[in-house]
């Protein structure tokens, strides 16, 4: 009974995870309540606070907002796998093995695969970076009033 208790209290220990989007997937992510629209989408996030950009994908000039999830939280209704910089995949991997996910990673990132509705309950503040048109900021006001938890800055 002892050892149940444990495991019922014992929680996931992810801590803050930020995630970095420029100004259109921040508006679909605001829009929509989530992040993702595929089942088979890889949402990454980074562990790393001063992580601002994603080379050949998303350069730092490009970078409107970023996210600071509650990766606690969020671990309790996804599945989140941290990456590290090893390299796992093979020429002969299985097309069902989740190996990919690990190839030429940094460090510092977290993924989860699939999309994260209502990420609203898991954002814990809203960093924006970049001038915001009034059509945005309306946006952003909506959406504050379905979340007040969430802090801007």
């Amino acid at each position: 009974m002892i050892k149940l208790i444990d495991i019922l209290y014992e929680g996931k220990q992810v801590g803050i995870l930020y995630h970095i989007m420029d100004e259109n997937s921040f508006t679909y992510n605001l829009t929509n309540d989530r992040i993702g629209n595929r089942k088979d989408d890889i949402i990454s996030f980074s562990r790393s606070k001063s992580f601002l950009s994603i080379p050949q994908h998303l350069p730092k000039d490009k970078v409107f907002a970023r996210f600071i999830i509650d990766g606690d939280k969020l671990s309790n209704n996804y599945k989140i796998f941290p990456i590290d910089d090893r390299f796992y995949k093979s020429k002969n991997q299985k097309k069902d093995s989740l190996d990919w996910l690990f190839e030429n990673q940094d460090e510092f990132e977290e993924r989860v695969i699939g999309v994260i509705n209502n990420i609203g309950k898991y954002i814990i503040k809203i960093e924006i970076f970049k001038e915001i048109d009034e059509k945005t900021k309306k946006l952003l006001k909506q959406y504050l009033k379905k979340y007040p938890n969430i802090s801007i800055s």
